[in-house]
């Protein structure tokens, strides 16, 4: 799985981040996994998530 973006406005890199943890959720909260059994929180590399 490969994600890539590119955006240069500092709010829309922020939204993007809070839209990629609202989609790697369920309707109850509960993480989703794909058929490796890995979320999608895990495919991103963690040092990318501590910039927000």
């Amino acid at each position: 799985l490969s994600i890539y973006a590119m955006d240069i406005n500092p709010r829309a890199i922020k939204i993007a981040w809070i839209n990629l943890y609202l989609n790697a959720l369920d309707d109850d909260g509960l993480p989703i996994y794909d058929a490796e059994g890995k979320t999608l929180l895990e495919c991103i590399p963690q040092c990318n998530l501590r910039r927000i």
